[in-house]
């Protein structure tokens, strides 16, 4: 149960401050039967555990980003299910894309996002054969393209690169360089900023 509001010119006691902390502790996450929490800098992931169903059956539950395939070995393909980077969902996340029929072989499934600097406004998925390049930095604003990798897949298997969630992009200041020549009212330093990212 939440606390009354503090009055004004009211005194604050132990007692006021401890109902206050009682109260956040009631909203915290803690782990139970069938799921887990980790904490993080991106916030709370929780982890949903495989359930069983009667007579021994596992139930297969799905979670955002989760490769599935299909076809013959001379004619793979796969999906990824529903996920969102920031509440963006993919433009072509309903696609099925082809795996290479001949072996060995290695493809990146990435999700290539557009962002106005500060925002993810767009992604698309993509099956590439070389890994996304490091995000760079740009002078500030995050930068307006970037990739995130979800998955390697070698040879039909494919190995989950994210966590079991959607994925959480956030700008983040890298560096500050003094400029030459600053004008009067502004700042004398240029900040630098990348994305980083928790799922």
């Amino acid at each position: 149960m939440l606390p009354k509001k503090i009055q004004k010119n009211q005194l604050i006691t132990a007692d006021l401050l401890n109902n206050i902390i009682d109260s956040i502790r009631e909203c915290q996450i803690n782990s139970g039967v069938g799921y887990s929490f980790s904490r993080n800098a991106g916030g709370t992931t929780l982890s949903i555990q495989k359930s069983v169903a009667r007579g021994g059956e596992a139930i297969e539950l799905t979670y955002p980003f989760q490769y599935f395939s299909g076809g013959s070995p001379s004619s793979a393909w796969f999906g990824l299910r529903a996920g969102t980077i920031n509440g963006v969902l993919p433009t072509n996340w309903t696609t099925t894309f082809s795996l290479p029929s001949s072996f060995p072989y290695t493809r990146y499934i990435n999700l290539n996002c557009q962002s106005d600097g500060k925002q993810v406004v767009a992604a698309d998925i993509s099956l590439e054969t070389n890994p996304p390049s490091p995000v760079p930095c740009e002078m500030n604003f995050a930068p307006a393209e970037f990739s995130i990798n979800t998955h390697v897949v070698v040879n039909h298997v494919a190995y989950r690169t994210i966590g079991s969630s959607s994925i959480l992009a956030m700008t983040q200041e890298t560096i500050r360089t003094e400029k030459e020549v600053a004008s009067y009212g502004t700042m004398p330093y240029d900040i630098w900023y990348t994305w980083v990212f928790a799922s």
